[in-house]
């Protein structure tokens, strides 16, 4: 999610008590309205990111992405080519992963 988070939950149990309220509570989990500090906050970051400081903070971005993966190949640490912000690493070893 690139917008904030500002609700939401969890649950935790039993498969059956998991399975009988998103049956019977399906209502009160999916049909609530989001509060107002929730759209005001995910308008101001929508403001901020169409504006100026959002296209620097996009190119701050996009060069700490760039140097995190030269980093990693300068230390002879294989990634893998996209053109994303996410990184993968390839480990290609159970153990080796787990240090």
């Amino acid at each position: 999610t690139a917008l904030p988070i500002c609700i939401g939950g969890y649950i935790a149990g039993a498969p059956n008590f998991i399975d009988a309220g998103r049956t019977f509570g399906e209502g009160y989990l999916f049909a609530i309205s989001l509060p107002p500090f929730c759209v005001a906050a995910t308008l101001a970051s929508v403001r901020i990111l169409m504006g100026p400081e959002g296209q620097e903070l996009r190119q701050r971005h996009q060069d700490a992405v760039r140097e995190v993966k030269n980093k990693l190949v300068g230390v002879g640490i294989p990634v893998g080519s996209v053109d994303s912000h996410i990184i993968p690493v390839m480990v290609r070893d159970a153990e080796k992963s787990n240090e």
